[in-house]
C-alpha cells in the first residue's frame, strides 16, 4: 500500500467571505461516490489520522495540536466533505485521487482557498473553478494590486483578447493591423457586420447590382470606421452599388463605382452615432 499527500494548507473558500471560511471546520474523508468513511493519513508510513481531521482557527489541518500533512491511499478514490465551525456542509468534491488546488484567497492574502482538485484523469471538476480564474485575473496577473499595473510582457500566442467595448487607455501601438474580412455577394443586399466578422475592412467583387447595408458599429459617442474595397468582376463590370440613406457624401453625392472589368474603388465610412449617420468618402479607378 502506498500513501501520497494531499495538502498541508489552511483551508477556506475561494471567495474568503466569513460565512463560507472553513476555519475551525472539519473536513471528513468518503469513499468516491458513497458516505462509507474512509481513513486519511498523516505520514506516508500510513499512520492513521481518522475519517476527519479537525480545522484549526488559521485553517490547517491538524490533531493533537499538531499541524498535519494529510496523506490518502493511492489506491483509493476519496469523496471529501468540508464542514464549517458550526458542522454546516459547504464543500464537497467527490472521486478525488490528486492533490488539492491551492490560491491565495482574496479575503486573506496569507492564508489559501480550497478550490478545486484534480480527479482520476487530472481534470478540475469543481464549481469554483470560476472562482479561481477570476481570483487570478484579480490578483496575480500584476505587479501592484492598488494600482492594478503590469509590467511584464504577455505574449498570447494563441487566441484572442476580448475587450467587451471597455477602454484601452493611452497605448503605444506598434507592427497592428486592423481585421479584413471578405464579403461573399450572394444577392443583391451584401451586408457589411462588423460584429459577426469582428473587421472594420472589407472587399467585395460585385457579381450583381447592390444595395448595401452596414450592420453593428460601435456605440454612439465612439468613433467607428470601416474600409470596403469594391471590385468589378471580370465578366461584366459594369455593376452598380445603392447605398444606405444614412450615407453622406463630400458635395452631397454618392460616388459612381467604376466600370470595367477587375475595376477597383476603395470607400472610407465612418460613424459617432452608431451608424444613425456615415460619412463617406472614396477614391476609384485604381490601377
Amino acid at each position: 500500500m502506498a500513501f501520497v499527500p494531499l495538502a498541508n494548507i489552511p483551508v477556506q473558500l475561494a471567495d474568503g467571505t466569513t460565512s463560507l471560511n472553513l476555519s475551525g471546520g472539519t473536513l471528513e474523508f468518503f469513499l468516491a461516490g458513497t458516505s462509507t468513511p474512509t481513513n486519511i493519513f498523516s505520514d506516508n508510513s500510513g499512520t492513521v489520522v481518522g475519517t476527519s481531521v479537525t480545522l484549526n482557527s488559521a485553517g490547517y489541518p491538524e490533531s493533537g495540536g499538531n499541524v498535519l500533512t494529510l496523506f490518502r491511499d493511492s489506491s483509493v478514490s476519496l469523496k471529501i466533505v468540508g464542514k464549517n465551525l458550526a458542522g454546516t456542509t459547504i464543500w464537497t468534491g467527490d472521486n478525488l485521487k490528486d492533490s488539492l488546488v491551492i490560491l491565495a484567497s482574496t479575503a486573506n492574502a496569507e492564508g489559501a482557498s480550497l478550490v478545486g482538485v484534480e480527479d482520476s484523469a487530472g481534470n478540475f471538476a469543481d464549481a469554483n473553478v470560476e472562482d479561481v480564474l477570476a481570483d487570478i485575473g484579480t490578483n496575480y496577473l500584476k505587479d501592484d494590486r492598488n494600482h492594478a499595473s503590469i509590467t511584464a510582457i504577455y505574449t498570447f500566442l494563441t487566441g484572442s483578447l476580448g475587450m467587451a467595448d471597455n477602454f484601452i487607455t493611452r497605448p503605444h501601438i506598434g507592427d497592428y493591423a486592423i481585421r479584413h474580412a471578405v464579403v461573399t455577394q450572394i444577392d443583391g443586399t451584401p451586408d457589411f457586420d462588423i460584429a459577426s466578422t469582428g473587421a472594420n475592412s472589407f472587399v467585395i467583387t460585385l457579381t450583381q447590382n447592390a444595395t448595401f447595408s452596414i450592420s453593428n458599429p460601435s456605440a454612439t459617442g465612439r468613433f467607428c470606421e470601416v474600409h470596403i474595397k469594391i471590385i468589378q468582376d471580370g465578366a461584366g463590370g459594369a455593376y452598380t452599388v445603392t447605398w444606405p440613406a444614412s450615407v453622406l457624401w463630400p458635395g452631397g453625392t454618392a460616388p459612381t463605382i467604376s466600370t470595367g472589368n477587375d475595376a477597383v474603388d476603395d470607400v472610407t465610412l465612418w460613424t459617432i452615432d452608431a451608424g444613425t449617420t456615415w460619412y463617406g468618402n472614396f477614391s476609384q479607378a485604381y490601377a
